[in-house]
């Protein structure tokens, strides 16, 4: 039986041919990491720099979903428990008014990028606190039992501050 000639070039030196698909099998697997890939994760949402005696009176969201574009291997680094998003009322004073969410980069690894904030920006109401003291009344319900009656009333503290 005659061996093909094509056959033969196939087995010649098959260990290097072998090698070389192994190595080049391991640089396609390096270079398909270094593609950039993009993850949703959700952070915690706050409010900074609220002016004192001010409230936020409507509800706002506890987290933000976050859209970060980098290699799959910095998502690694990434520790999600310590990324904020956040409104920052600094030097702002309006009763109803939209404001952009941001995101704290400082705990963010320099190679991941921020593509999308959802939502990008939040409706807040402030109100202000108002103090106001009140004096306390007591109200007497019900009738004491048969055979005891209400002689003095006293109310300690006779005011209180209500926010």
């Amino acid at each position: 039986m005659k061996k093909l000639p094509i056959f033969n070039r196939l087995l010649y030196n098959w260990h290097v041919k072998l090698i070389s698909l192994f190595i080049a099998f391991l640089l396609w697997m390096y270079v398909s990491g270094l593609q950039e890939q993009e993850k949703l994760i959700t952070v915690k949402f706050e409010v900074r720099n609220l002016p004192e005696r001010y409230v936020v009176s409507n509800n706002i969201p506890d987290t933000v979903n976050v859209v970060l574009k980098g290699r799959e291997e910095n998502f690694t680094l990434l520790d999600t428990s310590i990324l904020t998003a956040y409104v920052d009322l600094e030097k702002k004073v309006f009763n109803d008014a939209r404001f952009q969410i941001q995101i704290d980069r400082k705990n963010l690894p320099r190679s991941l990028k921020i593509k999308e904030i959802n939502p990008r920006t939040i409706h807040l109401t402030l109100e202000r606190v108002v103090r106001k003291n009140v004096e306390v009344v007591p109200v007497i319900v019900d009738n004491p039992p048969y055979g005891f009656v209400f002689s003095n009333v006293t109310v300690i503290p006779e005011s209180v501050y209500v926010e």
